[in-house]
């Protein structure tokens, strides 16, 4: 019953004004991943790193086909799991605002 109520909760936040950008709100920065290679002015691969459980970020799975698409792709090699990530780290940081991606999984 209370997976129903969570449910029914988050309709009803969808249909009201709630999920809405507030107009006071400025976009202070994006990326759409429209080229073939990563903004190094707002991104970078994140570098090789054990992560815990025994899987790392990987630089080589990472990908964009120059049309919109980023692509981090999670491998094994060697009972390794890799993973493609990337980072803002230094070169934009926000703690509080209005956050928003479209992706998929």
């Amino acid at each position: 019953m209370k997976l129903f109520w969570n449910i029914l909760a988050l309709f009803l936040c969808s249909l009201s004004g709630y999920s809405q950008v507030p107009g006071n709100y400025q976009m202070v920065w994006n990326d759409e991943f429209d080229g073939t290679s990563l903004d190094a002015e707002k991104w970078a691969a994140c570098p090789a790193w054990n992560r815990q459980g025994g899987s790392y970020w990987e630089a080589d799975n990472m990908s964009l086909n120059g049309a919109g698409k980023l692509t981090l792709e999670v491998t094994e090699s060697h009972d390794s799991v890799l993973c493609g990530a990337i980072r803002t780290r230094n070169l934009f940081d926000q703690k509080y605002g209005y956050f928003e991606v479209r992706c998929k999984l």
